[in-house]
Parts: C-alpha cells; sequence; structure tokens
C-alpha cells in the first residue's frame, strides 16, 4: 500500500450532498473508506433552493466537495480528487466488509410480517376504511403523497358485473426520490409509482406495498441501489407500523 498523501487537514473537508442522492452515497462511501473526517451539508432538493450552497461553492449541483478551500463538484471528479490525494487506511477492507455487514443488518431489521415475494405485506385487524385512511397517513409521514387511486371492487362491477372484496390499490410517490431515480435512468419512470394494496380476503384486511429493490432489480443498473433501499426503507416502516398497531 502506497504511504497516505495528505495536502490538507482531515477536518477541512465539507461534503454539500443529500441522503437520497447515488451520487452523494458513493462520495461518503469513498470518504469513509479512506478514513477522513468530514462535515455533511444537507441541501434542498430543488436546484433553485440552493442559495446556501451557491453562495459557498458557486454550484448550484450535487455533490461539492469543499477542500481546505478548493471546490470541487461532481462524483467523478471528487472521487478523482480523493484517490489522489488520500490512500486507503489499513483497515479500509474492514471497513467495507462491516458496512456491507450493516446495510443486510439494517434490511432484515426493517423486514415487515412477511415478505411475499415481491411484496412488504401484513394483515391488519382493522377495518378496510380504517386501514385505508391509516396507510395514507402514514405513507404522508414518509414522505408519500398518492398520485392515483385505483378501485378494483368498483371497476370489476361496473365493467364485469362480478362481485369481489373491497380492493384498492394506492399509486404513491415521494417526489425527492422518484427525482434521484429519473435523474440515474428516465425510463424507470415505467416502474412509477410504487403501488400500495390494501383489500378484504379471508375475513382479514390485508396491506402490501411493492418491494422497490425487487422491482428495480430487473433494470440492472447499480446505481439506482442507493434509491430503492431509500424508498424499500421507507415503505417498509409503512408496513411495519401497521402491524404494530394491529398487535395493540
Amino acid at each position: 500500500m502506497k504511504e497516505m498523501e495528505l495536502t490538507m487537514p482531515v477536518s477541512t473537508l465539507e461534503l454539500w450532498q443529500t441522503e437520497w442522492c447515488p451520487s452523494s452515497h458513493r462520495v461518503r462511501q469513498r470518504l469513509t473508506e479512506l478514513g477522513l473526517t468530514f462535515t455533511a451539508h444537507q441541501v434542498p432538493v430543488k436546484p433553485q433552493q440552493r442559495h446556501e450552497l451557491l453562495a459557498a461553492t458557486g454550484s448550484d449541483s450535487i455533490p461539492v466537495l469543499v477542500a481546505n478551500g478548493e471546490v470541487v463538484v461532481g462524483e467523478q471528479p471528487i472521487l478523482s480528487y480523493l484517490d489522489a490525494h488520500f490512500s486507503e487506511s489499513q483497515d479500509a477492507a474492514e471497513q467495507q466488509t462491516k458496512a456491507a455487514a450493516a446495510a443486510r443488518k439494517q434490511q432484515e431489521s426493517l423486514m415487515p410480517t412477511t415478505l411475499d415475494r415481491y411484496t412488504l405485506t401484513t394483515t391488519t385487524t382493522m377495518t378496510f376504511a380504517d386501514a385505508v385512511t391509516r396507510v395514507r397517513e402514514e405513507l404522508a409521514k414518509e414522505g408519500f403523497g398518492v398520485l392515483a387511486e385505483i378501485d378494483v371492487q368498483a371497476t370489476l362491477r361496473q365493467k364485469l358485473d362480478i362481485e369481489r372484496e373491497p380492493y384498492l390499490i394506492l399509486g404513491a410517490c415521494n417526489p425527492p426520490l422518484a427525482h434521484a431515480a429519473l435523474e440515474v435512468d428516465p425510463e424507470v419512470g415505467a416502474l412509477l409509482p410504487c403501488n400500495v394494496i390494501v383489500y378484504r380476503r379471508d375475513e382479514q384486511t390485508h396491506v402490501a406495498a411493492i418491494d422497490p429493490e425487487r422491482m428495480l432489480a430487473i433494470v440492472g443498473n447499480d446505481d439506482l441501489s442507493p434509491t430503492a433501499s431509500e424508498v424499500r426503507r421507507r415503505l417498509a416502516n409503512v408496513i411495519e407500523r401497521l402491524a404494530d398497531r394491529s398487535r395493540e
């Protein structure tokens, strides 16, 4: 391993970023692998609202690294800059292994009551109407709005004269996370929004949400992974809270 080449005190590193941005995620990961201490500044989603970032760095794009007064904009320039000025610490491999293990553990801890192939799902003792109301409330807490609503029961009754138990599909969208995914691949919009369903079967109310990680895995683009993980975490929170309330 080559000797570490430091051209500035570690404490002067500042990263302007957002948690949902895949490029910001990769830069944070590299800083950690290098064993560097840095100050992270969270910036607004919309570039036109990033007044503080613009004043401090002259850019409204993210991520931006400020190192001892030097401004480096963009993921690849930042990674190249870090590799040119710092070498990996002796425990870099261990850091990477522990980070991967921690990510797996976090995903396991977020598992809802049942993982049914491609959905995060639970059952509840609530009535169908109460469950729909609660799902909307819990989605809002996680930053999701409902863009579309399909009443399957009513549609089948009207179109096919078929009677079935209540079944509702809610098209949920978190705008910052949707924006992050579309920045990586515009065609991922074909998989949006994230559907959440509420339905009655066997005298129980069921709630299920699409598993974003499994859904976006078909795209085959690793750059979508941080966004998919964050969407999954938030939807898992929704399902978990509904499960918790059903046991109260």
